[in-house]
């Protein structure tokens, strides 16, 4: 919301997931649509304004977001779009209760230009550091930025184009990470390292790097709460 009051937006909410209480507060900011994949296309519903100039496309929790990704890189061109930025809200909270979270947002935010840190009130500032230290030692190059009341200190400089992230994906004209040879059948003797790691696949289909199931996992916090609330 704080993000889309800076420009003339569209916001795009994906389509399979349940109604967020926000989303009223959103459709009074800008035009909300909803978005799906099908047949592996981008479909929205209704079709985009012809005046707007910004897109604010959130994703669907419920898919995997390496798939996402490939398929975002497929719908751009086809619906003349150029990709500006792209943001990851790291929940902090949960993160530092559920650890096993925390390699899907590593996933998450190797492809991100941005990473908003929210959800921050109980949280540790040793946890806040050891987390951001894992990816400066790592060199990434996206901006993260602390979440203060629902807002950014800078949107404009949050919301500049400019690429930061670390994955090299979107900035290929052509896939010079497809490899036309043959591969072995082998999985042992494929070479993962000629691909992005969380795109990469063995010749198996699976992913080299696989994220967790998010969905899944929260599914079991929400399950666990239940009982405790219960007790």
């Amino acid at each position: 919301m704080d993000l889309a009051a800076e420009s003339t937006c569209s916001i795009l909410l994906p389509k399979n997931e349940v109604t967020h209480p926000l989303d009223d507060e959103l459709s009074k900011l800008a035009p909300t649509l909803k978005w799906q994949w099908i047949n592996e296309k981008l479909e929205v519903e209704p079709v985009l304004p012809e005046n707007t100039e910004t897109i604010f496309m959130i994703a669907d929790s419920s898919q995997d977001p390496a798939d996402q990704i490939e398929l975002t890189k497929d719908a751009l061109p086809l619906n003349d779009l150029t990709l500006a930025r792209i943001f990851t809200v790291v929940h902090c909270g949960l993160a530092e209760s559920h650890p096993e979270i925390v390699s899907w947002y590593q996933g998450c935010i190797h492809f991100s230009d941005v990473v908003l840190l929210n959800r921050r009130d109980q949280v540790s500032q040793k946890w806040i550091k050891e987390f951001l230290d894992g990816f400066r030692q790592e060199h990434f190059p996206c901006f993260f930025e602390f979440v203060k009341k629902g807002r950014v200190d800078n949107p404009h400089h949050v919301l500049d184009p400019t690429p930061r992230r670390l994955s090299l994906f979107f900035d290929e004209e052509d896939n010079l990470f497809a490899d036309t040879e043959e591969e072995d059948d082998d999985e042992a003797d494929f070479d993962e390292s000629k691909e992005d790691p969380y795109l990469a696949r063995y010749p198996s289909g699976h992913r080299c790097k696989a994220l967790p199931e998010i969905g899944s996992i929260l599914s079991e916090i929400t399950k666990h709460s239940s009982r405790l609330k219960s007790i």
